[in-house]
């Protein structure tokens, strides 16, 4: 469509300056050649379609893209900010847990990309710390490749957990879940082959072998060992695009040879800062198995997810071998009808019926329920259990800016013991 309506428009161009030229000119008189030439160049290049493949083209679409006209080099300039204010009240616990305050929990930077059609790339900076630089996602790859599908080298998440792969920037609440948070591995520095099978892609495999790294410089000590090999396979079933249904099913599975580090499980209750109320603290672990199960599912304007978490740890003779667990449950409603977005084995961005403008759309609004439960206590480890239940509010202005309310209600035992309540709100734009 846009090359007819610019070569309609050449044509009117060229024929109206030929008209112009011939009347200047006179009957008789010979026309301006050299105009005439440029026009006929002009028209030649837009009907033809001559356009250097090399020529490099900026656009937006959810954030800042560009790419050649022959599509071999692509990249994606992104970022995200969010700013988290928390209130938090209890009758069991002093100042120090329940001060107030407001901080940027994520100040993201970074740029992906296409290289030759085969070989992708991404580097992703953190500079919420305040005193240092993190590394989040930084990696190379190839893709397309035969049998593996893809293969990565560099710092990133390992396959592991649905919330945990799921962006920050797309998750129901403004935190995650307990268990997700004390079992789920994240970013380590390691490689990664993952690929899909099946008609229309539906089930992926992905496996990887890591290293425990830091997040400053995403290394680690120069040690033997301390290796970690994680596997996840998920799938979806019962698709239907019309009403927008999707049932997804996972499994995930790592070994982790901890090799002289100490193992450790904890997790905040509520905002992400602060004390972590539950916490097993460091444990003598020769080895560790980390498994869980994913169940999700969409339906028109309804969603839930559920996963379960369990962490059984190997020790030396005469340590206590403890195993832990967690799930949650999650469910939601957009209210204004949007359909939550489920995209690559795992969720992604939804976009408003009708985007915030000046008053003259609504916006997208989601409200949210989850039940998160987290026990640390076993096998003469006292790191306590937690039980949070929350309830969130969440307004889509438009596909890049949202406003997450949560009022979470926690119950803590076996260790630290009390209840307490948190009021957390979240300005978010990202792109």
């Amino acid at each position: 469509m846009r090359r007819v309506f610019h070569s309609l428009g050449g044509a009117t161009l060229g024929l109206l300056l030929l008209a112009g030229t011939a009347a200047a000119e006179g009957p008789g008189e010979t026309p301006d050649t050299s105009l005439a030439k440029e026009v006929e160049n002009y028209l030649d290049e837009v009907q033809g379609g001559s356009e250097d493949p090399t020529t490099f083209r900026m656009f937006w679409k959810e954030g800042l893209r560009g790419e050649t006209s022959d599509g071999m080099f692509k990249i994606k300039i992104f970022g995200r900010l969010m700013v988290d204010s928390f209130w938090i009240s209890s009758d069991d616990f002093d100042s120090e847990v329940t001060a107030d305050g407001v901080f940027f929990r994520r100040v993201r930077l970074g740029m992906e990309g296409e290289v030759y059609k085969n070989m992708v790339f991404k580097v992703q900076l953190d500079f919420a710390k305040g005193d240092e630089v993190e590394l989040k996602d930084v990696y190379m790859g190839l893709v397309n490749l035969p049998v593996v599908g893809e293969w990565l080298v560099g710092h990133f998440k390992e396959p592991f957990g649905l919330e945990e792969l799921t962006s920050s920037k797309y998750i129901t609440f403004i935190e995650r879940s307990g268990p997700t948070n004390a079992f789920a591995p994240s970013r380590h520095t390691g490689t990664q082959f993952s690929n899909t099978v099946g008609s229309e892609d539906r089930v992926l495999w992905a496996i990887g072998l890591f290293r425990n790294s830091d997040d400053a410089l995403g290394g680690s000590a120069r040690e033997d060992g301390g290796y970690n090999l994680t596997f996840r396979i998920a799938a979806f079933f019962l698709e239907d695009k019309e009403s927008g249904r999707v049932v997804h099913v996972g499994f995930g599975l790592s070994y982790r040879d901890p090799e002289g580090e100490s193992t450790r499980f904890r997790a905040r209750f509520g905002p992400g800062t602060g004390d972590r109320l539950v916490d097993t603290g460091p444990l003598d672990a020769e080895d560790l198995l980390l498994w869980n199960f994913e169940l999700a599912m969409t339906w028109k304007s309804f969603h839930a997810a559920l996963e379960f978490f369990a962490a059984e740890v190997s020790a030396p003779a005469g340590s206590p071998e403890p195993g832990f667990t967690g799930w949650y449950v999650e469910i939601g409603y957009w209210i204004t009808g949007e359909r939550r977005a489920y995209k690559g084995h795992q969720f992604g961005r939804t976009k408003p019926k009708r985007n915030f403008h000046n008053s003259s759309g609504p916006g997208g609004w989601q409200v949210a329920f989850r039940y998160d439960t987290l026990d640390l206590t076993d096998g003469g480890v006292a790191g306590g259990v937690q039980d949070n239940l929350t309830f969130g509010l969440n307004w889509h202005m438009n596909p890049n800016a949202r406003v997450m309310f949560n009022v979470v209600f926690t119950d803590l035992s076996d260790g630290a013991t009390g209840d307490l309540t948190s009021f957390i709100t979240r300005f978010q734009f990202d792109f």
